[in-house]
């Protein structure tokens, strides 16, 4: 297997951490690079009532700052075990996992790595089955690695 660009699709949870702790470890014995993505759905700070440029902006800017935090504390795991690495927001953007298959086949991606919740019942139909989703829109020959939390 050659194993070149990875691709970590993340959402700031716990779930995502545990994505990226497995593609580095990968990407280290490997010798490949990172790319991690932060997908933004269309307009999810839409509000009819109190809407516009700046309420749209102010959410965008708190968005970033919340996803290079994110990034931050794993940037410095990357530089540390030498993996080369980067990191995308995508704001308005339509499905998410359509957004990381595109996204992955765009970059030629060996690997997407993507974190999975155990919620089932209504909070998985509320939130979606993103790794299912992207297992199932992965262009071939790249491989999805799902990373359960124990």
């Amino acid at each position: 297997m050659v194993l070149e660009r990875i691709l970590v699709p993340f959402d700031i949870s716990k779930y995502s951490l545990d994505a990226a702790n497995q593609a580095i470890e990968l990407a280290e014995a490997f010798g490949a690079s990172i790319t991690f993505i932060h997908i933004v759905e269309s307009e999810p700070y839409s509000d009819l009532v109190y809407d516009s440029q700046t309420a749209d902006r102010r959410v965008e800017e708190e968005i970033r700052e919340t996803a290079n935090k994110w990034f931050s504390q794993v940037a410095e795991i990357c530089t540390k075990k030498k993996v080369t690495n980067k990191m995308e927001i995508l704001l308005d953007r339509g499905s998410v996992t359509e957004t990381v298959a595109e996204y992955a086949k765009s970059m030629n991606a060996d690997l997407i790595v993507i974190g999975h919740s155990s919620v089932h019942g209504f909070g998985r139909r509320l939130k979606g089955d993103v790794a299912k989703g992207v297992i199932d829109h992965a262009h071939a020959p790249c491989s999805v690695l799902v990373v359960k939390r124990q």
